[in-house]
C-alpha cells in the first residue's frame, strides 16, 4: 500500500508500532538532554502560577485545565521565540 500523504504515513507507522517506538526514543533522548531540567521547571512554574492566580481552575475538569495550561505554555513559547535572536540556541 503506497503512502500518498503525511496522514497515511503516520497511520502506517502507528499500525506497525514504529510511531510509538520513535515517540518513546525521542522522549528518552529529550529527557536526557542538559536543557530538560530547566524546561521542565519552566513548565511547572507556569502551571503553578496559573493555578495560584486563578483558583477557579481547581474546580474545573482536568481536560479543561490541561487545555488552558497548554494554551498558556504555547503563548509563552511564542513570545520567547519572537524575543530570541535567530543565531541563539
Amino acid at each position: 500500500m503506497p503512502v500518498d500523504s503525511p496522514t497515511a504515513l503516520v497511520e502506517k507507522l502507528k499500525k506497525s508500532g514504529e510511531f510509538d517506538r520513535l515517540r518513546q526514543e525521542l522522549l528518552a533522548k529529550f529527557q536526557q538532554d542538559e536543557s530538560y531540567p530547566e524546561f521542565k521547571e519552566g513548565l511547572e512554574d507556569i502551571a503553578r502560577k496559573r493555578l495560584m492566580n486563578e483558583p477557579m481552575l481547581h474546580y474545573l475538569g482536568p481536560d479543561w485545565v490541561l487545555k488552558e495550561l497548554s494554551q498558556e505554555i504555547q503563548r509563552r513559547a511564542s513570545k520567547e521565540t519572537i524575543r530570541r535572536p535567530e543565531n541563539s540556541s
